[in-house]
């Protein structure tokens, strides 16, 4: 019996295997298409997306980096623009600061600057009387003079300078025409300064007036300056110092001993001469007592030809002279009282007296010269 089984199952292994060549012809054609190829055209594809997703998360790294730079950049800008604004408003508060210092001690300077050259030209005009008293002794004497003090020279030398635009200032206040041939005009101004003006017309040429006058100057040719000594610091300045008596009508005397500069100037519309002086009057007088007073003058004198639209003819010219007498000091007995007497009663009449006196001499001068 189990010889016909062992039998029985060799058939049927015998007759198995047309059907083993079925399944090896499908495993044959499964195998043309082997899972591990698939599988590493998946794993290849999967490392290609892996690449490019590597790619991609670069790629916004770089971009969130690059935008967190411009915004630090950004942020660091505004913050160094605000510094900078508080450093430029500082600054400018600083600056306003200083300014405002400035200005209040520029205004303290020009005040102390203005108090000292003040007291030095009061000193400067006191330094000159031991010059000028002397004056007339050393005249007579036979000695040679000079001018004394160079520090009372620059001193009207700068006052001068500093009155270089009354030039034309003065040709303006002739523009107007003249009603008459001669006006005289005497003003007081501030701080008991007295003003004498005088415009007329003369029968004269400018050049003609105004050489006459400048040769006067250059030898000092008045009739109340015997003792005048000239010195000529240039072809348009000269320097003079001069003894002058007066006669007051109640019998007495007094003198006056005097530092001048005078300088001309040429100009398109005329020729104008400045003269600063210091004098030193001194005298005993019968109502007064004996007294001294210091002052200082200025003075501008303006030769033109007068235009001939003005009704004139030609060959006349018009001149225009101004001079201002300021009290500067006053000793003597009772100083506080006596002075504004003094000034009022003899030292203004004095001075016009000279004025007066010298402007005569000058015509007389020009009429002279005309005859001649």
């Amino acid at each position: 019996m189990e010889t016909l089984d062992h039998l029985h199952q060799s058939k049927v292994q015998a007759a198995a295997p047309p059907p083993a060549k079925c399944a090896s012809a499908k495993t044959k054609k499964r195998r043309s298409n082997p899972t591990w190829l698939k599988r590493k055209h998946e794993l290849q594809a999967l490392r290609e997306q892996v690449t490019a997703m590597e790619t991609h998360v670069l790629f916004l790294q770089m971009k969130i980096c690059s935008s967190n730079g411009a915004t630090m950049n950004e942020s660091l800008a505004r913050t160094g623009a605000l510094v900078e604004k508080k450093r430029r408003r500082d600054a400018q508060e600083e600056n306003e600061r200083l300014r405002t210092n400035l200005k209040t001690y520029a205004r303290q300077a020009k005040t102390l600057l203005a108090a000292a050259e003040e007291r030095q030209e009061v000193q400067l005009i006191r330094g000159t009387v031991p010059a000028t008293t002397t004056l007339h002794v050393e005249v007579g004497m036979g000695q040679r003079l000079r001018l004394s003090y160079p520090d009372v020279l620059d001193l009207l030398r700068t006052r001068v300078d500093a009155r270089f635009r009354e030039v034309e200032e003065s040709f303006a206040l002739m523009k107007q025409p003249m009603a008459s041939t001669d006006t005289n005009v005497v003003e007081t101004v501030q701080a008991g300064a007295v003003d004498f003006a005088r415009i007329q017309l003369l029968p004269f040429r400018n050049d003609e007036m105004s050489s006459a006058l400048w040769s006067i100057v250059e030898v000092g040719d008045f009739p109340d300056g015997k003792d005048s000594i000239v010195t000529r610091l240039s072809r348009d300045a000269y320097a003079v110092s001069s003894h002058v008596t007066v006669h007051l009508e109640c019998g007495g005397t007094i003198s006056v001993n005097s530092a001048r500069l005078l300088k001309r100037f040429d100009t398109p519309n005329g020729v104008v001469i400045l003269a600063e002086s210091n004098s030193d009057w001194t005298a005993d007088h019968p109502g007064t007592g004996s007294w001294r007073h210091t002052t200082y003058e200025g003075g501008c004198f303006s030769i033109r030809d007068y235009p001939v639209e003005y009704g004139a003819s030609a060959g006349i010219c018009q001149t225009r002279s101004m001079l201002r007498l300021t009290p500067v000091d006053f000793t003597g007995q009772s100083a506080s009282c006596a002075a504004p007497q003094t000034v009022n009663e003899v030292v203004i009449p004095s001075f016009r007296e000279l004025v007066n006196s010298r402007h005569q001499f000058v015509e007389n001068a020009l009429f002279d010269m005309i005859r001649s």
